[in-house]
This record gives structure tokens, C-alpha cells and sequence, in this order.
């Protein structure tokens, strides 16, 4: 073998190393989605829904407005009507976190009341999550939560509660991408099997 075809050979395999490099590193830059439903197992019948700001949540903030348009925009998908007024009887509540979490076993003592009664479950909105500043310290994870609730105001029963988890040891590329995503999964086969954690395929930002 000649000097110029085991140099031609060499810039080939590392051309092919790189790119085995940048596609394993898009498919884990977003990793797999957790997803948990609860229900009371009846049908839950499209109709007017009012998509609100959970407690808590800054309603008029541009980052809210973007994130409670993606829940609107998946409801709306499956035969809702999202309106703005009062007049509908069911009322989609929205809670977000983003932050950090020490890398650590997932845990919650939250408890999650569907139609007045509770349940436990591995579920939890912002526990433990702190706000990068800096970047982060290299032990932590990125973690996006939502969490929508369907109530009906006339009972003040929750019909249906979903709650989508997504952990990255790097923070996400596109937030607003991502976010469009865990939505997605957490509407994913509405209303979903209740009580079990389903686990989203990776989306690559590649």
C-alpha cells in the first residue's frame, strides 16, 4: 500500500468515527421521555376546554403563553375545542418545570387526587429543581416536567392528570422543541393506560 492510499484510507476512517460520534450524540442529547397518566377509565368526551396556568405558574409570561399554545395545540388534536372565555365546564390546568436535579433515584411523595379520591405515584412537578446558573456543576441533570390536569369545574373532580418527565445530562439544544415534544408524548394515546409509566422513544436534536 502506497503512502498516499494509507493516508486516504486513515482520513476516511476518522471521517467515519466522527460521524458515528455525532450520531450517537444526537440520539442521546434527548433522552427518552417518562410518561404518567391517571384516569378514572371512562371515556372522556372532546368538548370546549379552558387551558389555564396552574398555581404558581407566571400566566403572562411569554415562556408560559408558548408552552400552554402546545397544550392547546395537542387537546385541539384530539377533538377538543380550546376557548378563551368561561363558558366550557372543563378546564386544562398547566404546570412547568425546568431546572436542575442532582443526579440521584427518582422520588415523590406527591399523591395525585383523580375524581376526589388519591393515589401514589411516582410523579412529581419541580421537586428539587434549581435554576442553572453558570451551567451546571457536572453531577446534575436538566429536567423538564409538565403537568396538565383535566378538571370539571362543576364537580371539582380532575377526570384526567398526565404528567411528562424528561432528564438530560446537558441542557437541551432547542427548550421550545423539547417542550413541543414532551407534550406530544404526554397526549400520546389520550387518555392512556392509568396508573403506569410509559416510556417515550429519544427524539435526536441532530
Amino acid at each position: 500500500m502506497n503512502r498516499t492510499l494509507a493516508i486516504s484510507n486513515t482520513i476516511t476512517r476518522i471521517g467515519v468515527l466522527g460521524s458515528l460520534l455525532v450520531l450517537a450524540a444526537c440520539a442521546t442529547s434527548q433522552p427518552r421521555t417518562e410518561v404518567t397518566r391517571f384516569h378514572l377509565g371512562a371515556p372522556i368526551a372532546a368538548e370546549p376546554v379552558i387551558v389555564r396556568a396552574a398555581a404558581g405558574e407566571n400566566a403572562e409570561s411569554l415562556e408560559y403563553l408558548t408552552y400552554a399554545q402546545d397544550v392547546s395545540d395537542e387537546l385541539a388534536g384530539l377533538g377538543f375545542t380550546p376557548v378563551s372565555d368561561e363558558s366550557a365546564d372543563l378546564v386544562a390546568e398547566v404546570a412547568v418545570r425546568r431546572g436542575l436535579r442532582p443526579k440521584a433515584p427518582k422520588s415523590s411523595g406527591m399523591s395525585i387526587g383523580i375524581g376526589g379520591g388519591s393515589r401514589g405515584g411516582n410523579v412529581g412537578i419541580g421537586g428539587g429543581l434549581s435554576i442553572p446558573i453558570g451551567g451546571s456543576k457536572g453531577d446534575d441533570v436538566y429536567v423538564t416536567e409538565i403537568k396538565v390536569s383535566l378538571i370539571r369545574l362543576s364537580t371539582k373532580a380532575v377526570v384526567w392528570e398526565g404528567t411528562a418527565v424528561n432528564e438530560m445530562t446537558a441542557a437541551p439544544a432547542n427548550p421550545a422543541q423539547l417542550m413541543r415534544q414532551i407534550t406530544a408524548d404526554l397526549f400520546a394515546d389520550f387518555p392512556g393506560e392509568s396508573g403506569t409509566t410509559t416510556t417515550s422513544k429519544p427524539q435526536s436534536e441532530g
